[in-house]
């Protein structure tokens, strides 16, 4: 099995307040005072075409402002999908990071490289309010996400790691618009292979 580094989402949607701060652990948080939601996508994974999904990972960093909340956390591929995760009566004023699913966890969902690899696809962290009064608040400072999974190239193909994604070692490309057979050389203990 490979996994992905763990990885910040490129684009912030939802309906909570301040929530394009939650692509670093910085103490800015979006902001919930009675129900809200956070969506994070294009994580951009970069995962091979016939690799198989074995887990998805996602870490969410969040502390209650004031009040008593339940977090719910549900992967996202333009609307909610598969099902969900969730941490109740969440209440410390200090942010702490909450895991969710696991190396082999696939959150009810069935999920292909295309989709992974999808700008729209992500995560969608709910928070709703247990107890408090309407000056309660949820903050979400930070949501981080990986992918496990299972790879094996075709026969007669070696895939190497470019920028992050999987490509065949040996590529077309075009040259003055002809395009042409290239083989990428890959350094390995300073010797060109």
């Amino acid at each position: 099995m490979t996994t992905t580094a763990y990885k910040a989402s490129g684009t912030q949607g939802g309906t909570a307040a301040g929530i394009t701060s939650i692509a670093l652990s910085d103490d800015v948080r979006s902001s919930h005072n009675t129900a809200g939601t956070v969506i994070a996508t294009n994580f951009t994974f970069g995962l091979p075409a016939g690799a198989t999904i074995d887990g998805v990972e996602v870490n969410v960093e969040s502390s209650a402002v004031s009040g008593q909340w339940t977090q719910t956390v549900q992967l996202y591929d333009t609307v909610p999908i598969g099902t969900t995760e969730s941490t109740a009566a969440i209440s410390s004023t200090v942010d702490a990071v909450r895991a969710y699913g696991g190396a082999a966890v696939l959150w009810g969902a069935t999920l292909t490289p295309a989709i992974v690899n999808s700008s729209t696809f992500g995560v969608q962290v709910t928070a709703t309010r247990e107890s408090g009064n309407g000056g309660t608040r949820f903050g979400v400072d930070f949501i981080e996400m990986r992918i496990n999974y299972t790879f094996t190239p075709p026969a007669g193909r070696t895939y190497v790691r470019v920028g992050g994604s999987m490509v065949p070692k040996t590529t077309n490309v075009r040259i003055g618009g002809t395009q042409v057979s290239k083989t990428l050389k890959v350094r390995v203990s300073g010797v060109f292979i």
